[in-house]
């Protein structure tokens, strides 16, 4: 089963190198077509909820392929390690499916990117599934590795870390507020509706966030019990 794992994602990743066209800006959303075959399914003959971090996964991988990530991390001395996921479980994927995830990156924050991730049926039509990713950056320069802020990240990457901020939030958002036409749009009911809606995707994310924080904080104490306390020499 670990085989065929690093077969697969070894495929998505090369199907986005060299089969998905012309090389993509590294914060661009990617669209990824991801199987789901029997093995996934489990007795109620749905995909098994673990089985949606797999997906999540191969999509990923294609995503690495279609924006270069892999040499192009290398040569700025980082690679990325998840930190945190939250999944919301929409609606089953039948047996034998071939579904749609969207991947784009929607935040930066001081020791992490966010990554969110849509899994569609594959039309497009019906939502199975959401994910949000915190994402870790490791610096390979160092001695020893440790975590880079998104910002010396994007420094070493060349990019403007304003103008990424931006798209960053503008992706999040165009999720989530809702596009009234041409006509309604300039009514103060409209207006007063979107304004709404973008408040409350920003404290959704940034509730997020603090969840993620507060947990990691309460776990490392948890973590730090557990070692094993030096005897002292009498």
């Amino acid at each position: 089963m670990v085989l065929l794992h690093v077969v697969r994602s070894l495929r998505y990743l090369a199907r986005g190198r060299f089969l998905s066209g012309p090389k993509i800006g590294v914060f661009d959303e990617v669209t990824t077509h991801v199987y789901a075959g029997f093995r996934m399914m489990d007795a109620f003959m749905h995909v098994n909820n673990a089985r949606y971090l797999e997906l999540f996964e191969f999509a990923r991988w294609h995503e690495a392929g279609v924006k270069r990530s892999v040499p192009l991390f290398k040569a700025a001395g980082m690679y990325p390690v998840v930190g945190a996921v939250h999944i919301q479980f929409i609606k089953e994927v039948p047996p034998a499916s071939l579904v749609m995830i969207r991947t784009k990156v929607v935040g930066l924050e001081d020791r992490a990117l966010v990554a969110r991730q849509h899994m569609f049926n594959r039309t497009g039509t019906k939502l199975h599934a959401t994910a949000i990713f915190r994402v870790s950056l490791i610096d390979t320069r160092s001695k020893k590795p440790a975590t880079i802020s998104p910002s010396e990240a994007l420094a070493r990457l060349g990019l403007d870390e304003a103008e990424v901020r931006s798209a960053a939030e503008a992706a999040w958002l165009q999720d989530f507020v809702a596009t009234a036409d041409d006509t309604q749009s300039t009514t103060p009911e409209a207006s007063q509706k979107q304004s709404a809606e973008k408040e409350e995707a920003i404290r959704v994310l940034r509730d997020v966030s603090v969840l993620d924080n507060d947990w990691r904080r309460i776990m490392k104490r948890l973590q730090d019990k557990l070692k094993p306390t030096k005897k002292s020499n009498k």
